[in-house]
C-alpha cells in the first residue's frame, strides 16, 4: 500500500475481508441462514426477521430506532466462510454497514452495503459458530434493516494485499490535476484566503507548473509542512507551461507539496487566483522512508503540520500539557472513513492520539487508544461513537496521567432529542505518553458527566476542574460548568454553572485573573470566540469582549479555540490554539497557533502573525 493512502482513507483492521459479488444461492450451495432461528433486537409491524432467511428478496426484516441487530442461532455449531446481505428496497432506511460478530468472540466490519437490495457479499477465513449477529451501527432511517442473509460455509482466507508498484529510482514522474492524490480545502484555485492544496510524492526533487497572468495572486509553497517560498503567478501576458516552484536535492524519501493561498497578490495584478496543471519528480530509492524537518518557528498559515512520521498532526480539539522536560499534546484522530449519510463528515472512531514535544514545533508520535473495540460490551465497540474533545491532566492524588474526553454518537450530534450517547470518558496512563487505557465514564453524585467541549484546568493551589457541558442531558453543548475534581481526577464532587455560555473552552490564570474562552453556540462552525474574567473560579464572571483583532481577525481567524498553552520557564507566556474545522471533520484540518497578549487588568488579545518564535515572549 503506497504510503499516501491516509490521505484517503483508513483501512479498518478485520478478521476478514470485504469484497462485492453476486449471490452463489443460483449456483445450489445450501444457505446455513434457512437453517437458523432468527432473532432480531427490534421489528416493524409486518417486516419480521423471519423474512430475513426465507430466501425472497420481496419480503423484507425493519428494524425499529437507531442501531437495530438481527441475530442467527443454529441447534449444533456449523462452519461460516461467507455472508451475504441485501439491503432493503427503501433507501430512505439504509442498512450501510456494522459489524458480524460471532459466538467464537471474533468479529468482521461490514462497510458498503449497497442501497436498494443489490447482493453485498462478505468472506472471511473459515470460522466455526454456534451464532452469528449483524449489528447496524452505519444504518439511517426509522427502520433500517435487511431484505436477505445468506451464510454460506465456503469461502477463502483473505487475499495477501498487492506490493505497491514504485517508479525505478531516477525516473521522471508527473502528477496532474484531478489525480486522487491532490486534496484541496477551500478552492485553492479561487485564491481564497487559507485555501490549500497539497500533494504527496517520493524522490529527490520536485517541480509545480502552471499558467500566470495578469489576473493572479500569490500562494506559499511548502515541502512536508515547512514554507519554502512565496510564489508569484502574476505576469504581464498569459504565460504557459511556467515553472513556478523547482525544489531539488530533498532528501530522498517521501514528501509532501503543499499550496496555500490567503488572497494576496502583487498592485498590479487583477485577481488572485493561481493555476498549475501538474507536479514533476524525480523518484529516490526510499520511497517509504521520511526525514523530517526540524520546524524552528511557528507558521499560523501551515497547511498541514507533520510530525516525525510525515503523517498530518491528528490533534483536532485537543491540549497539550507540560511534564518532565516535554509537552504531551492529546488530539482526535479524525483519518477515519467517512460514515455516509451522516452530518459533519462524520467518521468512524480511530481514536485518540499522543505526541510528545520537547520544543512545541516538532512533534513525535506517541500512539493511539480508546479507537474501536471487538468487545461488544464495550462502549466503544460501536465504531460510529466518536472519542474526541481530549484533554490530558496528572492527578496530584494519584501522580497517573488521565485523558478525560467526550464520547458521542453521531445520532447524538446536535440533536437532543436521540441522545443514545454523549458522556465523557476517562483512560489512565503511568506515563504522559502512555499506554492509556480504558477507565470507564466520569460521575458525579453517581451519574455520568455529560460529555460537550472539554477543558481542564489545574489551580496554584493545586486542585483541578474540569469544564464541560451541564449535567442535564436535555441541554447540548453548553460547555461553561465547572466541575471540582477528586484528587485522583476520575470523578467529580462540585459543580457549578457560570452562566458564560458558549462552547469549545480554554481556561489559563494570570497574576490572579481566571480567564475564560468560549466559541459562540454554533457548532463546529466558526464564529467570533470570546472572553470572560474573574477573581474567582466559581464567579462572578466578567464578559470582556471578542478574543481576536486585527487582520483576519473576523471568526477569530477562521478557526474555533481548542487549548491555551502555558508556555514554561516564560512568565506570563500563553499560547492559544484553534482548529480551522469549517464545520467537517476532516484529517486535514489544520490547526492556527498565536502567541496571546495579556495588556493588564483582564484585558487579552490576538493578533494574526504569518511567523513567530518563543523569543516573542522574551527571555
Amino acid at each position: 500500500m503506497s504510503w499516501f493512502v491516509w490521505l484517503a482513507v483508513v483501512v479498518s483492521t478485520t478478521l476478514g475481508t470485504l469484497a462485492r459479488g453476486q449471490s452463489p444461492a443460483a449456483a445450489g450451495k445450501p444457505d446455513l441462514a434457512r437453517t437458523a432461528e432468527v432473532m432480531v433486537s427490534s421489528r416493524q409491524d409486518g417486516l419480521p426477521g423471519a423474512n430475513a432467511i426465507d430466501g425472497n428478496p420481496s419480503t423484507e426484516w425493519a428494524g425499529v430506532g437507531l442501531h437495530p441487530w438481527i441475530k442467527l442461532q443454529w441447534k449444533e455449531p456449523v462452519t461460516v466462510a461467507r455472508v451475504v446481505l441485501r439491503d432493503r428496497a427503501d433507501t430512505n432506511s439504509r442498512a450501510q454497514g456494522g459489524k458480524l460478530l460471532f459466538s467464537d468472540g471474533s468479529v468482521v466490519v461490514v462497510d458498503d452495503i449497497a442501497p436498494g437490495g443489490a447482493p453485498r457479499e462478505v468472506q472471511f477465513a473459515p470460522r466455526s459458530a454456534a451464532w452469528l449477529r449483524l449489528d447496524l451501527f452505519s444504518a439511517l432511517g426509522d427502520h433500517p434493516g435487511l431484505a436477505e442473509i445468506e451464510v454460506y460455509a465456503d469461502g477463502c482466507d483473505p487475499p495477501s494485499p498487492a506490493a505497491p508498484v514504485q517508479p525505478a529510482p531516477g525516473t521522471r514522474v508527473t502528477i496532474r490535476a484531478k489525480d486522487p492524490r491532490i486534496m484541496t480545502v477551500d478552492g485553492v484555485e479561487d485564491g481564497r484566503w487559507c485555501a490549500a492544496m497539497w500533494c504527496p510524492f517520493a524522490g529527490t526533487s520536485v517541480k509545480l507548473i502552471g499558467n500566470t497572468g495578469p489576473a493572479c495572486g500569490m500562494a506559499d509553497a511548502y515541502i512536508d509542512g515547512i514554507w519554502r517560498k512565496a510564489i508569484d503567478w502574476y505576469s504581464d501576458k498569459s504565460v504557459t507551461d511556467a515553472t513556478l516552484l523547482d525544489a531539488a536535492n530533498l532528501a530522498d524519501g517521501k514528501h509532501l507539496l503543499g499550496i496555500l493561498t490567503r488572497g494576496d497578490r502583487r498592485a498590479a495584478s487583477t485577481g488572485t487566483s493561481i493555476h498549475w496543471s501538474r507536479i514533476e519528480y524525480v523518484a529516490g530509492v526510499h520511497p517509504d522512508r521520511f526525514v523530517p524537518a526540524r520546524r524552528t518557528r511557528f507558521d499560523s498559515n501551515v497547511p498541514l503540520w507533520l510530525d516525525n512520521r510525515g503523517k498530518p498532526l491528528q490533534c483536532h480539539m485537543g491540549g497539550i500539557m507540560y511534564h518532565d522536560g516535554k509537552y504531551y499534546m492529546l488530539g482526535s484522530d479524525w483519518g477515519g472513513k467517512v460514515l455516509p449519510g451522516f452530518s459533519g463528515g462524520w467518521a468512524k472512531n480511530l481514536g485518540m492520539i499522543v505526541y510528545s514535544s520537547p520544543d512545541l514545533m516538532n512533534w513525535t508520535y506517541c500512539g493511539h487508544f480508546c479507537g474501536e473495540s471487538n468487545d461488544p460490551s464495550h462502549p466503544l465497540y460501536n465504531y460510529a461513537y466518536g472519542a474526541g474533545r481530549g484533554k490530558l491532566i496528572r492527578a496530584r492524588g494519584t501522580g497517573k496521567f488521565v485523558a478525560l474526553f467526550q464520547v458521542v454518537g453521531a445520532s447524538t450530534f446536535g440533536n437532543v432529542e436521540t441522545c443514545e450517547m454523549n458522556a465523557t470518558a476517562l483512560a489512565v496512563a503511568d506515563r504522559p505518553e502512555g499506554p492509556y487505557r480504558w477507565h470507564g465514564f466520569m460521575q458525579i453524585d453517581g451519574k455520568k458527566v455529560q460529555g460537550s467541549d472539554t477543558a481542564v484546568f489545574t489551580d496554584d493551589d493545586g486542585k483541578q476542574y474540569f469544564i464541560c457541558a451541564i449535567s442535564d442531558p436535555t441541554t447540548w453543548n453548553v460547555s461553561d460548568c465547572i466541575y471540582e475534581l477528586t484528587p485522583d481526577c476520575l470523578s467529580a464532587v462540585k459543580v457549578k454553572r457560570v452562566g458564560t455560555g458558549g462552547e469549545a473552552p480554554a481556561m489559563f490564570k494570570h497574576d490572579g485573573v481566571y480567564y475564560l474562552l468560549h466559541s459562540q453556540l454554533t457548532g463546529l462552525n466558526v464564529n467570533n470566540n470570546f472572553y470572560h474574567t474573574a477573581t474567582n473560579i466559581w464567579g462572578p464572571w466578567q464578559a470582556r469582549g471578542n478574543i481576536a483583532v486585527g487582520d483576519h481577525s473576523a471568526n477569530t481567524f477562521m478557526t474555533q479555540t481548542t487549548d491555551v498553552v502555558p508556555v514554561i520557564g516564560k512568565k506570563g507566556a500563553f499560547i492559544w490554539i484553534g482548529d480551522s474545522i469549517r464545520n467537517d471533520a476532516h484529517s486535514y484540518t489544520r490547526t492556527v497557533w498565536l502567541p496571546v497578549t495579556l495588556k493588564g487588568n483582564g484585558d487579552m488579545e490576538l493578533r494574526w502573525r504569518n511567523f513567530w518564535d518563543l523569543s516573542t515572549f522574551g527571555k
